[in-house]
C-alpha cells in the first residue's frame, strides 16, 4: 500500500479476495490508531456472468453483506506522518482475535461478542473482521438514558466476560510482546501530565507526573505483567445495540500481557468523567453500570481466587489502578469536550474551570497513593467508584 492511503484503495483488495462482488466503501469515525472502513455488497461483478438459468448468487467469500477492513499506516491514523508507529500493532490484533476461535474460544460462551476475524494480510496491513452491525459506543449508549435494568445487565454481563478473559491463561505471550506501545503511551499521555496540570494551574504538577511515571514503569515490566488483557480499554472498545442485548469488544491491537485491574481502572476513568459531567438522568444510568460491572468483576474475582487480590498483593494492585486511573482521568479532562467547558479549539481552554475541576479528582486520586498504609486503606474504603473491583 502506498503511504497515502485513500479510501478507494480498498476496493482492489476486495476485488482480489471476492471476484465477484462489488463494494462500497464508508469511513467509520472514532478510530485514531488505523484508517477504518465498513464494506457493503452492492452488486455481482460486472465481469461475473451467472447462467440465465441458475437465479443464485455466485459465491461470495465473505458470508454477510457487510465487512470492517482496518488498514494500519506506519504512523498514527489520526495524526499523520508525524507520528510514526508500528505495523506490528496489527499482527497482535490478528492474534488476539483469533485466540478467541482457538485458545480463548470458551469465552465466546459469556455472550460477549469478539469479531470474526476473516483476513490478516500482513504484506498489505489489512485485517478484515466480522461487522457488528447497527451498534454505538457505550458511552453513546449511556447518554441516551437506557433503563436501569438494562445498565445493570449490561454491566453485569461485562463484568463477568472481562474477569474470566483476565484470568484466562496466555500460552505464548512473546506474540503479543510490543514495545513501540509502551513508547507511545509514555511520550503521548504520561509525559504531558506536568504540562496539562501547570496550564490549569493544579498545583503539584511533577510530584503527580513522577508518581505517574513510576507506576507506568513498575506496570510495563515484565514481572508486573501477569493477566491477559485488551490492553486499551475504553468507552470506543465496547459496543452495544439500542437494547443493549448485543454487546462487543473491538480494538485488540494493544492486547497482551498487562497489569491486573489494568483494563478496568482505564476504562472506569473515562465512564468517572462522564459521571462528573452528565445530566443527572445519564449519571444515574452511568453509576448504576458502573457499579454493577464492578461489582460482578469484584464477586467473581474473589469466586475465581484472583491471585491479584491476595492478601500480600492486593493493596499494591489498589495503589497502581488508582494511579492509572488517575493518570487517565486528568489526560481525557484536558483533551476532551466536555459540557459546560471552554471547547477544545479555544485559546486557553485548559484554564476552563470545569476542565480544571475535573483534572483535579484524577490528581487526587494519584496524591493519595502516597499516604501511609491504614491511611491509604481508609481512604479507599470509602471511595465509590474502583472499590467494588477488590472489596
Amino acid at each position: 500500500m502506498a503511504t497515502k492511503f485513500e479510501l478507494e484503495d480498498f476496493i482492489p483488495f476486495l476485488n482480489k479476495h471476492d471476484p465477484h462482488h462489488q463494494y462500497s466503501i464508508e469511513k467509520l469515525v472514532g478510530g485514531m490508531i488505523n484508517v477504518t472502513v465498513r464494506a457493503t455488497k452492492q452488486s455481482i461483478s460486472p465481469s461475473t456472468s451467472v447462467p440465465s438459468h441458475d437465479d443464485s448468487e455466485p459465491p461470495s467469500r465473505f458470508p454477510a453483506q457487510s465487512l470492517v477492513l482496518k488498514y494500519a499506516p506506519p504512523y498514527i491514523a489520526g495524526v499523520g506522518l508525524a507520528m510514526p508507529f508500528s505495523q506490528r500493532r496489527q499482527s497482535i490484533e490478528a492474534a488476539a482475535l483469533a485466540l478467541f476461535d482457538g485458545l480463548l474460544s470458551n469465552l465466546r460462551s459469556y455472550d460477549i461478542t469478539i469479531p470474526t476475524l476473516h483476513i490478516y494480510d500482513e504484506k498489505e496491513h489489512i485485517l478484515v473482521i466480522e461487522d457488528l452491525g447497527k451498534v454505538e459506543t457505550i458511552e453513546d449508549w449511556l447518554q441516551k438514558s437506557p433503563t436501569l435494568a438494562q445498565c445493570v445487565e449490561v454491566g453485569t454481563r461485562l463484568g463477568r466476560f472481562l474477569v474470566n478473559l483476565h484470568m484466562s491463561p496466555l500460552t505464548d505471550p512473546e506474540r503479543f510482546e510490543f514495545p513501540d506501545k509502551n513508547e507511545l503511551i509514555k511520550a503521548g499521555i504520561v509525559d504531558t501530565i506536568p504540562d496539562y496540570l501547570n496550564k490549569m494551574d493544579i498545583p503539584d504538577a511533577d510530584l503527580v507526573h513522577g508518581i505517574i511515571a513510576k507506576s507506568f514503569a513498575e506496570r510495563t515490566s515484565a514481572p508486573a505483567r501477569t493477566v491477559f488483557s485488551v490492553g486499551d480499554l475504553w468507552p470506543p472498545s465496547v459496543l452495544l445495540n439500542e437494547s443493549g442485548s448485543k454487546i462487543g469488544i473491538i480494538d485488540w491491537e494493544f492486547a497482551g500481557l498487562g497489569a491486573p485491574l489494568q483494563d478496568m481502572a482505564q476504562f472506569a476513568a473515562h465512564l468517572h468523567l462522564l459521571l462528573l459531567t452528565a445530566d443527572p438522568a445519564c449519571a444515574e444510568g452511568v453509576r448504576v453500570f458502573l457499579k454493577a460491572l464492578h461489582e460482578t468483576y469484584g464477586q467473581t474475582s474473589r469466586e475465581m481466587k484472583a491471585p491479584w487480590l491476595s492478601p500480600q498483593s492486593v493493596e499494591q494492585h489498589i495503589r497502581a489502578a488508582w494511579i492509572l486511573h488517575a493518570r487517565e482521568m486528568i489526560n481525557n479532562a484536558a483533551e476532551r469536550e466536555w459540557p459546560g467547558c471552554i471547547p477544545l479549539t479555544a485559546e486557553g481552554f485548559l484554564a476552563c474551570p470545569k476542565r480544571r475541576a475535573l483534572a483535579k479528582v484524577g490528581v487526587e486520586y494519584a496524591l493519595a497513593t502516597q499516604l501511609g498504609d491504614s491511611e491509604f486503606r481508609e481512604r479507599w474504603q470509602k471511595e465509590l467508584v474502583l472499590r467494588p473491583l477488590y472489596s
